[in-house]
């Protein structure tokens, strides 16, 4: 009984020390969890290329130490308060992304593409293509895992390469 008794007691500590580590609402704890519908916008500007960096959640006064993002909202949304800014990295030019603004880099294509998206409507205000990424990006998003090589199930597969160095990229040695 006592055995009983002390498994019950360590079973609601444990519950009560977990669920102190969580808060009441349902975000990622960023500043930026409101953008996280704006993802799959900014992944149609971009047609779905590149690499995803991260995004940021900026106000209208945020934009206006970054000459190209403020330019964007003058002309496109002068009166959007709020944006979500979504970067990916790969090569892209001004025709291979949705709603492009301003100029191309000297060389045609640029490095970075930054999708910039509405907060309160969510939707693309347009997208700019740089040489290099201007804002950090920190939050990043867990998206489907990479597919990896099933581990061994037959005698015949037994001997064969680890499936953990094959995994992490590395060479049977």
């Amino acid at each position: 009984m006592r055995r009983i008794a002390g498994v019950a007691v360590s079973c609601a500590a444990a519950a009560v020390a977990t669920s102190a580590c969580t808060s009441a609402r349902n975000t990622l704890g960023t500043n930026s969890s409101p953008c996280y519908t704006a993802i799959p916008v900014a992944a149609d500007a971009v047609h779905h290329r590149g690499h995803f960096l991260g995004i940021r959640l900026l106000s209208a006064r945020q934009t206006s130490t970054k000459r190209r993002l403020r330019a964007l909202l003058d002309a496109r949304a002068p009166k959007v308060k709020t944006v979500c800014v979504v970067a990916y990295e790969g090569t892209y030019s001004l025709r291979q992304v949705e709603k492009p603004f301003g100029t191309a880099p000297p060389t045609g294509t640029g490095s970075v593409a930054i999708a910039v998206v509405s907060l309160a409507r969510n939707r693309l205000i347009g997208t700019v293509v740089l040489r290099r990424v201007p804002l950090t990006f920190r939050h990043e998003v867990l998206g489907p895992l990479r597919r990896q090589r099933p581990p061994p199930t037959g005698p015949a597969d037994r001997g064969s390469v680890p499936a953990l160095a094959l995994s992490a990229g590395r060479r049977p040695s």
